[in-house]
């Protein structure tokens, strides 16, 4: 059926040609021989004639088989290449999806030279159409996806399209930047939106560039620049088609600044011409503190568990989280034949919610075998104490929260405003329902909420089983504490930085202090066993 529908494009495409509209290329894969889960290297006939090349790829992910995927981690890098095409290139759109939980980063080289990164993140299973990206490179031609790096997570590629380019002139930068430019934080994302640029000379794309200090640079014509989401060395940066207007910076550091500029640009490669005359649109945002979190690494506890009806309950399940962490799983079904009723509630321990400070929820699910939201719900509680859930008062959680629609994708919540759940004892429990004819399994990670006031947490009282010695302390301290439990470690200054981050493995374990400036910070203990955590003052002079 593939290779009738290939048929049928390419003539369509050649009477276009005819009509005058710029003839165009495909490339969906009918020919490329690999069908299994098992990677392999080698070469297939394109529908172009040239000789496709690829290294590490597999062949059972289906966009529309056959579909080629490229593997993780492999050296040299997962590739699928061309041969030598004719007509040139104006513009390349295709398909792409994660296959696994592994973040996506995939390059497109025309030539040798990076022209885009195509990125995806949570979005496992979804088919994600990459449109009309400018290349404008005339004459002869070779097309190159690769993987970014190594931790780039494993991506299908299918139905690859491109537009002829017989050379002139590429097109000019554009007229103008775009409008309405606005960044915020909110638990620890910065959101970026606008209104896209008019003008004479539209915009193909924008660069957009983060940093954790205010000196962003301009990019410079000719020289493209990629996407870069590993801000670790404090920058980064993103491509955003015309017409899309925002992009999110997902999982910064807590409680820090982040700076951000915007520059639309034309073409790609190296005819990229990018706006930088003026005053490019900028902004900054501060992510929130981490009030509290759980991402079950460490078993169930201190979260717990209650089934009101059927057998069935939450079970941990150690390798279907995001990025393949942990997480917590329910289901009704037990076989082919048999599926139970259920309604078992999994739920937070009590939380200490400080008001005035914008607390935000944020979680991730995972579902299939079911329809939209059917079978899940997050509610929330402040009179909750323990037992049945039918002896305290539970709402929803408030706003509107988006669940996995299946496919085993797992899907940010979005952000939920807590406002009004402040105080001591804030429980958050989510709810799975299913009846003896429909069983939906679900899976719940990286639970989360984040607020403004300060590191996001109380000093602990003074009766904690936990000490520093000594403390005020010049150059370290050391922790002491009785039995034979491990903590992880992490230090913050009051405005709420990450300074310092290790792990405790026995009381009087040593910390230095040599690279803290003198003053006041918290220190957070998380239990490794039992997920419980303590927040301590310690002074360094």
């Amino acid at each position: 059926m593939k290779k009738i529908i290939t048929h049928l494009l390419l003539c369509t495409l050649f009477v276009f040609a005819g009509l005058g509209v710029f003839a165009q290329g495909l490339e969906d894969f009918t020919n490329f021989p690999e069908n299994t889960n098992s990677y392999h290297t080698g070469s297939f006939t394109g529908n172009d004639g040239s000789t496709w090349n690829y290294i590490s790829c597999r062949g059972d992910s289906a966009i529309s088989l056959p579909t080629p995927t490229l593997a993780k981690g492999k050296t040299p890098s997962a590739e699928m290449a061309s041969g030598s095409i004719a007509n040139g290139i104006g513009t390349i759109s295709f398909d792409y999806k994660q296959v696994f939980s592994t973040a996506v980063a995939l390059d497109i080289l025309v030539n040798g030279t990076l022209i885009t990164t195509v990125t995806s993140s949570a979005e496992q299973g979804i088919i994600k159409h990459a449109s009309a990206i400018a290349v404008n490179v005339s004459g002869t031609f070779t097309l190159t996806f690769r993987q970014n790096s190594l931790t780039s997570g494993q991506v299908a590629i299918d139905n690859v399209s491109w537009t002829s380019f017989g050379g002139g002139t590429p097109d000019p930068e554009p007229s103008n930047y775009p409008t309405a430019f606005t960044v915020n934080g909110a638990g620890l994302n910065i959101i970026t939106s606008w209104t896209d640029a008019t003008g004479t000379q539209l915009p193909s794309g924008y660069l957009v560039k983060i940093s954790t200090s205010n000196n962003i640079t301009a990019p410079v014509d000719g020289t493209y620049i990629g996407d870069d989401l590993n801000l670790s060395d404090g920058s980064g940066s993103k491509n955003v088609q015309q017409g899309v207007q925002g992009y999110t910076f997902a999982g910064l550091n807590s409680a820090s600044d982040y700076y951000v500029k915007i520059y639309p640009y034309t073409n790609a490669g190296s005819t990229v011409d990018y706006k930088t005359d003026g005053t490019a649109p900028s902004g900054s945002g501060r992510t929130q503190a981490i009030l509290y979190e759980q991402n079950f690494n460490n078993g169930l506890a201190p979260w717990t568990q209650f089934s009101v009806l059927g057998d069935q309950v939450w079970v941990l399940d150690s390798i279907h989280g995001v990025d393949g962490s942990m997480c917590m799983k329910i289901t009704g079904f037990v076989s082919a034949t048999s599926t139970v009723a259920n309604e078992d509630w999994l739920i937070s321990p009590s939380m200490n919610i400080p008001g005035g400070s914008s607390p935000k929820l944020e979680f991730y699910t995972a579902m299939n075998y079911g329809t939209g939201s059917s079978g899940i719900s997050a509610f929330v509680s402040t009179d909750y104490t323990t037992g049945a859930p039918s002896t305290a008062t539970w709402t929803a959680v408030p706003g509107t929260i988006n669940y996995s629609a299946g496919g085993w994708v797992w899907t940010s919540s979005g952000f939920s405003d807590l406002s009004s759940y402040t105080g001591s004892n804030v429980h958050v429990a989510f709810k799975y329902t299913c009846d003896a004819v429909s069983a939906p399994t679900w899976e719940v990670d990286n639970f989360r909420i984040t607020n403004n006031s300060g590191v996001g947490f109380n000093e602990n009282p003074k009766n904690s089983a936990i000490s520093f010695y000594p403390n005020p302390c010049t150059s370290g301290f050391n922790t002491l504490y009785t039995g034979n439990e491990k903590f992880h470690m992490t230090v913050f200054n009051v405005d709420g930085s990450k300074l310092l981050e290790k792990n405790i493995s026995q009381s009087g374990e040593f910390t230095s202090t040599e690279k803290l400036k003198e003053g006041i910070y918290l220190v957070r203990l998380a239990n490794q066993n039992t997920n419980a955590i303590e927040v301590l003052k310690l002074i360094v002079k």
